[in-house]
């Protein structure tokens, strides 16, 4: 992605391969800068954006909506359960995946294509961001029960498969608020905890995560420093004071909210 600063004006640019999509703060200087653009190559402007790499877009009434629709019905598709029975949660309660539960997968290669494949989803539904970062922690030796699991959250997506971000215009006086959590020692393997996070601009989410830690904590409340300290790291160069509101893990009822000076993080 390239960015164009004009006076006080934004244009950003995605380029892939052969597809454009260009944006920015200001429709005349936009508008301009197509024009140049258009000539020195040979383009053509398809207009309001509407589908790029798999992302549909939806407008309506200022806001835009996007969503992995056709993607994830290809998914689907690919995996013989366009016709399977929807699964109300992507992982199962209390159940543990663990390295040695089930036997090992013939072909594993079908099970990291699997993967993959869903990880290019959390693009626009953070709600399986923790699901898939656990089957995915198995990809060197996949087992029976961990495409099980990868299975049940194709059969979540079925009967979820046109939700995705919505975004909406926001005052210039926009809260940035980030929430955190974190389980304690849920792996059994490493016995190491799982934090999450989500920052949302206004009422527009922005950034996501689901993340196992690098240490074990052996205190349930000890694993929230690592929390922080994943959530907080420093982006870019504009300071700002940021609100964070971190909720800790479901064995603890308290919470904190915290003003510390941060960056800007990148959308």
């Amino acid at each position: 992605m390239s960015t164009r600063l004009v006076a006080s004006h934004t244009i950003f640019l995605l380029l892939y391969v052969d597809d454009i999509v260009v944006t920015g703060s200001d429709s005349t200087h936009l508008q301009q800068f197509i024009s140049v653009l258009g000539g020195h190559f040979d383009i053509k402007d398809l207009g309001p954006l509407s589908y790029f790499l798999g992302l549909q877009v939806l407008h309506k009434d200022g806001t835009f909506h996007i969503n992995q629709l056709q993607y994830a019905h290809d998914l689907l598709q690919k995996a013989n359960l366009l016709n399977s029975k929807p699964a109300y949660t992507p992982l199962a309660a209390k159940v543990l995946l663990s390295i040695s539960d089930g036997a090992l997968i013939s072909n594993p290669t079908e099970y990291r294509e699997l993967v993959g494949s869903l990880q290019y989803l959390t693009l626009t539904r953070p709600n399986i961001s923790f699901a898939i970062n656990t089957i995915a922690q198995f990809m060197s030796a996949p087992r029976t029960s961990h495409l099980v699991a990868a299975k049940r959250i194709l059969r979540y997506i079925k009967g979820t498969i046109d939700l995705g971000l919505t975004f909406t215009p926001q005052t210039a006086a926009a809260r940035l608020s980030a929430y955190s959590d974190a389980d304690w020692a849920g792996c059994p393997n490493s016995r190491r905890s799982t934090t999450g996070y989500v920052i949302t601009l206004g009422t527009n989410l922005i950034l996501w995560c689901s993340k196992k830690q690098a240490t074990v904590s052996y205190v349930h409340s000890r694993n929230i420093v690592p929390s922080l300290m994943l959530v907080s790291k420093p982006h870019g160069s504009a300071p700002f004071f940021m609100n964070w509101v971190c909720v800790f893990g479901s064995r603890s009822n308290s919470f904190v909210t915290i003003s510390a000076p941060r960056t800007w993080l990148p959308i």
